[in-house]
């Protein structure tokens, strides 16, 4: 429909009027931080990324698996953890197995073989995240699982409690 649009506006007679119609159909593609000033957004919609990974190596000579994550509660930190095992991608929607944190479980994007959920953070922290179950029914069907700390949540049929999972990735 864009690109109809956007063909269309050729025909408009003014030059003003027609960069004020284009300009009412583009997306921002700059944000401004106080932080770092102007950030130009990836732009994705016509873009195909690969699942092709890098051979990355831990210090034992094991290669690592690369995930990608959405996640809105560690993102001050980009490389989270340091794993032995395996590294987080927030960038390659084309990867094959996605991750997704609290909030961000409604942000979903791409097209993976296998989606998770996440809860790093208690209830006590962030309690608003540990209701998304009870607002979006069903959206837990959308995960391969959903991995939490917490019991209450427990009562949907494919979430599993990490407490009595020591490693769950070993499985995959």
């Amino acid at each position: 429909m864009k690109k109809i649009l956007l063909f269309l506006i050729n025909f408009i007679p003014f030059k003003k009027y027609r960069k004020i119609c284009r300009k009412k159909l583009e997306k921002p593609q700059t944000q401004i931080s106080d932080f770092y000033g102007k950030i130009y957004m990836p732009y994705y919609p016509d873009v195909k990324f690969s699942d092709d990974r890098p051979e990355i190596y831990n210090k034992n000579g094991q290669r690592m698996e690369i995930f990608f994550i959405r996640d809105l509660i560690g993102c001050h930190c980009p490389y989270l953890d340091s794993s032995k095992y395996f590294l987080w991608d927030r960038f390659n929607i084309g990867l094959d197995t996605h991750f997704y944190t609290h909030s961000a479980i409604l942000e979903t994007m791409g097209r993976p073989t296998h989606k998770y959920a996440l809860f790093t953070e208690s209830e006590s922290i962030i309690p608003d995240d540990y209701k998304i179950f009870e607002t979006h029914k069903g959206i837990e069907k959308d995960f391969d699982a959903v991995k939490e700390n917490f019991q209450k949540v427990l009562k949907y049929t494919n979430i599993h409690n990490l407490l009595y999972e020591t490693y769950f990735l070993e499985k995959q």
